[in-house]
C-alpha cells in the first residue's frame, strides 16, 4: 500500500489551499511552518516542485487541480509513476516562464535560493530558471522575503527600473503608471535612470514617472493584505478600488468626483462582498450602490422630509 508521511501530506494540503486562492489563516501557517524543522522543509521542498509544474510542458490531462495533486504526491512519495498517473515525460523550458494570479487569488511561490514570493490577485511575475535570483513583475503586486546574499543580490525588476535586496523582506505594487515599494526589514535599493534611493525599513517608495516620494510607513503594514488587510495613510479612494480588486476580485468603481478624496486607515477585506463594500462606504463617508458587475462608490444622498 502507497504510504505519505503525515507532514508532507498537510504540506501538500498547505500548498493546494493556496493555490486555489482559499481563505488562509496565515498565522495558523506560520505556527505550522515554525513548529518542526521538517514542516519547513516539506513545504519548501514541495513548494518548488509545484511552482516548478509553471515551467514544464505537461499534457493537458495533468494539468488540472486533482491530478496536479496526484503529481505532486507521487513526487513526495519519489515515485517516478503512481498508480493514478499516466507515464508522462516532462521537458524543462529553458526560457523565462510567466507565473499569474487572477483577481482575487493569492499564490505562494518558494524560488530555488530558499527566498519566497507572495503574489496578490492580478499580478503577473516572470521567472527564469537560469537566474534564479531574478524576477520581473510585470503588473500587480508581491511580497518578497529574500534570502540575503552580497555576492549575489535578489533582484526584482519593474520596468526599466530595478530593485535590489540588500537584506530584506519587502512588498511591491506596480500599476500602468506607477510602482510602489513598502520595506517591513533590512533595505532596497532602487535604481532607475534618474539614479538610485535606498529604502529601508519603516519606509516606502513610490515613483511616478520622475517623480520620486518618500515617506514613513510601520513595517507591520507592509505586504498587510496578506492578513487581510488594507492599511492606508492619506491615500485617494482610486487606490482602495484598485487594492479591492485585486486583493478581493471584486469590482468597485468610484464616482470621478471622489476619486481623490483622501483616507487614512485600515480595513478589514473579510466577509462578504455586500459587507465589505459596506464598511468602505462607512469609513470613507461615501454611499455603496449595486451596479451592474460589482459596486459604485458615490457622494450620500440627500433625504429630504
Amino acid at each position: 500500500m502507497i504510504r505519505i508521511d503525515q507532514i508532507e501530506s498537510q504540506a501538500i494540503e498547505w500548498l493546494f489551499r493556496l493555490r486555489e486562492g482559499e481563505r488562509i489563516d496565515w498565522e495558523e501557517l506560520t505556527r505550522w511552518l515554525e513548529a518542526c524543522p521538517s514542516h519547513r522543509e516539506a513545504f519548501d521542498r514541495l513548494s518548488l516542485i509545484d511552482s516548478q509544474l509553471e515551467g514544464l510542458s505537461l499534457p493537458e490531462e495533468i494539468r488540472s487541480t486533482g491530478k496536479r495533486r496526484s503529481w505532486l504526491v507521487a513526487a513526495a512519495l519519489g515515485s517516478a509513476v503512481a498508480a493514478s498517473l499516466v507515464t508522462i515525460v516532462v521537458i524543462p523550458r529553458s526560457e523565462p516562464y510567466r507565473v499569474e494570479t487572477q483577481a482575487g487569488e493569492h499564490r505562494m511561490l518558494s524560488l530555488p535560493d530558499g527566498s519566497r514570493a507572495e503574489l496578490n490577485g492580478g499580478t503577473v511575475i516572470v521567472l527564469d530558471k537560469r537566474r534564479p535570483r531574478l524576477a520581473s513583475l510585470e503588473r500587480g503586486e508581491a511580497f518578497f522575503s529574500v534570502v540575503h546574499d552580497p555576492q549575489d543580490p535578489f533582484t526584482v525588476r519593474a520596468g526599466a527600473a530595478r530593485i535590489v535586496d540588500v537584506g530584506t523582506t519587502f512588498n511591491v505594487i506596480r500599476t500602468a503608471d506607477s510602482t510602489e515599494i513598502g520595506v517591513s526589514d533590512g533595505a532596497i535599493s532602487f535604481q532607475s535612470a534618474n539614479g538610485s534611493v535606498q529604502v529601508r525599513r519603516g519606509l516606502e517608495l513610490r515613483v511616478q514617472g520622475s517623480q520620486a516620494t518618500l515617506s514613513h510607513i510601520s513595517p507591520g503594514s507592509v505586504g498587510s493584505w496578506r492578513e487581510g488587510q488594507l492599511v492606508y495613510v492619506d491615500a485617494p479612494l482610486r487606490t482602495l478600488a484598485a487594492d479591492i480588486q485585486r486583493t478581493r476580485g471584486l469590482s468597485v468603481r468610484v464616482d470621478p468626483s471622489l476619486a481623490g478624496r483622501r483616507f487614512s486607515g485600515t480595513i478589514e477585506v473579510s466577509g462578504p462582498d455586500s459587507e465589505l463594500v459596506r464598511r468602505v462606504a462607512v469609513l470613507t463617508g461615501t454611499e455603496a450602490l449595486r451596479v451592474q458587475g460589482g459596486w459604485a462608490l458615490t457622494s450620500p444622498r440627500v433625504v429630504r422630509s
